[in-house]
């Protein structure tokens, strides 16, 4: 049996337990599908604020701050706000979420953004736990950069990244701290 995602509100009413839990799996795909389609639009949403024009313009007023803190993850150019912000609610739009995972949604996204912006790898940071999950190490690369080509313009997940090639500088800078950690700790064996 199919239903449009617009009628599970009023489906998911009943008190069936066989169809309770099949309505916890559409809202759970319909917040896969929100967060696959935020990572696609907020990518190149975010790629096309680092064109020179709109880098001068609009995002550098996001980008002042080259080491971020958690409230810069907000700080931004009104038009960027507006363009970035439809990448957030396009996913939930297409998806039709009932009104308090729309505001889970929400929330996580608030937390999200505001993790990758302050600066610190904590030990209960997502990105210990979900691969591709970017997080403050991630984006903190992105704003050490400066102007058009930092790379590092994924939201959540770094998949978009990688497919595209945006973000080798940080791969390899990665690579060059792990080599640097593992000779270290060599030395120091001798």
């Amino acid at each position: 049996m199919h239903y449009s995602l617009n009628t599970l509100p009023l489906l998911c009413q009943s008190t069936s337990g066989d169809l309770f839990i099949s309505c916890v799996q559409i809202y759970g795909h319909a917040e896969y599908s929100s967060v696959a389609i935020l990572d696609f639009v907020f990518y190149w949403g975010h790629r096309i604020l680092h064109t020179k024009w709109l880098y001068k313009h609009v995002h550098s007023v996001h980008h002042e701050y080259a080491t971020p803190f958690g409230l810069t993850s907000e700080y931004a150019h009104p038009a960027e706000i507006l363009f970035l912000g439809f990448a957030t609610i396009i996913g939930p739009a297409v998806t039709g979420p009932h009104l308090v995972t729309l505001w889970l949604w929400m929330t996580l996204r608030v937390l999200e953004t505001v993790e990758a912006h302050c600066g610190y790898h904590f030990p209960w940071s997502p990105s210990n736990f979900f691969p591709l999950y970017g997080g403050s190490d991630f984006h903190d690369y992105h704003h050490r950069l400066l102007y058009t080509k930092s790379g590092n313009y994924s939201s959540t997940f770094t998949y978009m990244d990688w497919i595209f090639g945006t973000d080798i500088g940080y791969r390899k800078l990665k690579a060059l701290k792990r080599a640097t950690v593992e000779d270290n700790i060599e030395q120091k064996k001798h």
